[in-house]
């Protein structure tokens, strides 16, 4: 380049520049000026909740979402999620058969339920209100409605399906269309995107089943907050997750204000929501039988005839805090279940056990299983005397706090050699307990992890010995 054109061009650049900034400037304004006036409208129409969807939805995160590139693995898809949910396919007229089968089997044997109080019914007004409460632009289940239908038409369908919720409790009796739904897969962000096992699933069910399914959960969610462990948050009214971090948080900050040392373990369960053995949680008619957990479940891992002996004992058990004919819906409610995941075929699966990711009752199912795991924990922690002895030099008790399948355990030792110790002591406790219904720890990077914070005399030789290694701790 001339030296006499040097500074043309260099004029020339840092004009082209300006202008580039500007018309950028100009454009993202106009982007987040019409974010912001039509998150007002979604605000004032369908709440804060809806306002985060829209924020949500333009961050780089779920922007790669959408461009995911799809992969039809056909038979592949449906023996994973057939092993999940310990599946059978048949075609969708002999699910339904066996569904009607069941019902008149159990409507000669199951003893009659004469008596009910009127609070444990449905109303008309409750009916309006779940309807009304149904999100927007929710994609359809196999019925084609969309959820808009019934939460803006609630006024004139609530009394018919109020007609519809009051005949299935009375009678213990599921439509069978409510049972399922169309499973759409979805990749976990993580493993290649070509194998099944990279893909969780998510359950497109029937709006009116959804409606039916939140009234169980109302009717249910008494149980649950008696039953609710110390430090469990999540899935009931008034908690957020923040209450949790600031319990960790604390405990924390008084073990370093003290000296003392103190480790959390972060647990992450492998697909609890479709691993969840049902008869654990409500009081199945048929438990799964040894034969059964022998395809699904792993005999190195579990000790299954065990495990068969215990789902048989707890389908014999009754909860005295769950009035006897709602006991009977959640049953119900709990058998043949299935999914499709070709929309436009003739073939379904049907399932033995999850909470059908994405029902209302999902995420109380297994809260209730967590309630019974964690004081279970209590119990033992309890015991411990290492384990005793922190929290007593802590000052303050901090109980495992859980956040529906997420458990985080905080413990303190007086001593920092006690720490190691008392840590592998807790994992080995969490993992003989969680084996023992069924579920397992995910040991894969990122997932179940601990963090150790030695303190206090001795605490660099401790540090040194556990960190200064070729490779990481295990």
């Amino acid at each position: 380049m001339d030296e006499t054109q040097r500074p043309t061009t260099m004029h020339t650049l840092k004009r082209t520049t300006n202008r580039v900034t500007t018309a950028v400037r100009n454009e993202d304004a106009t982007y987040y000026t019409t974010l912001a006036q039509r998150a007002a409208r979604t605000y004032t129409v369908e709440g804060l909740t809806a306002l985060w969807r829209h924020i949500k939805a333009i961050l780089p995160k779920h922007r790669l979402r959408r461009s995911d590139q799809r992969y039809d693995l056909g038979e592949a898809m449906l023996q994973h999620f057939e092993h999940l949910e310990a599946g059978t396919t048949y075609s969708t007229q002999e699910i339904r058969k066996q569904c009607l089968s069941r019902n008149a089997q159990n409507a000669n044997k199951q003893p009659v339920v004469t008596y009910v109080d009127l609070r444990e019914l449905p109303t008309l007004a409750e009916t309006e209100d779940l309807c009304l409460r149904q999100n927007p632009n929710k994609a359809p289940g196999p019925g084609g409605l969309s959820s808009n239908v019934c939460r803006y038409g609630a006024a004139a369908l609530s009394p018919h399906l109020h007609g519809v919720m009051l005949k299935a409790f009375l009678s213990a009796v599921e439509p069978c269309r409510y049972k399922g739904g169309f499973l759409i897969p979805i990749w976990k962000q993580k493993g290649p995107q070509n194998q099944a096992d990279s893909y969780r699933g998510i359950l497109l069910s029937e709006t009116y089943g959804k409606v039916y399914h939140a009234w169980l959960r109302r009717r249910l969610l008494p149980t649950m907050l008696h039953r609710r462990a110390l430090g469990q948050l999540g899935g009931l009214p008034s908690q957020q997750t923040v209450s949790g971090i600031q319990l960790l948080r604390l405990h924390g900050r008084l073990g370093r204000a003290n000296k003392i040392s103190t480790a959390v373990i972060f647990v992450n369960l492998r697909s609890v929501f479709h691993h969840l053995l049902r008869e654990f949680v409500f009081n199945d008619d048929s438990h799964m039988s040894f034969e059964e957990l022998c395809k699904v479940l792993d005999p190195m891992d579990f000790d299954l005839k065990t495990l068969a002996d215990e789902l048989r004992t707890a389908t014999q058990q009754t909860p005295e805090d769950i009035p006897p004919a709602l006991q009977r819906c959640l049953a119900d409610a709990h058998r043949n279940t299935w999914f499709q995941l070709q929309q436009h075929g003739d073939m379904a699966t049907e399932t033995r056990r999850g909470t059908r990711p994405g029902s209302p009752l999902a995420d109380i199912g297994f809260n209730l299983l967590m309630a019974n795991l964690v004081q279970q924990l209590h119990e033992q922690l309890s015991q411990c005397a290492a384990y005793c002895q922190g929290q007593a030099a802590l000052g303050a008790q901090v109980p495992p706090v859980t956040w529906v399948d997420d458990l985080a355990v905080p413990m303190a030792t007086v001593q920092p050699d006690q720490l190691q110790p008392l840590v592998q002591e807790v994992s080995a406790a969490l993992h003989t307990l969680f084996q023992r219904y069924g579920l397992s720890l995910n040991m894969q990077k990122g997932k179940t992890e601990v963090v150790m914070m030695y303190r206090g005399k001795d605490a660099n030789r401790c540090r040194s010995a556990l960190f200064d290694a070729e490779s990481p701790p295990i």
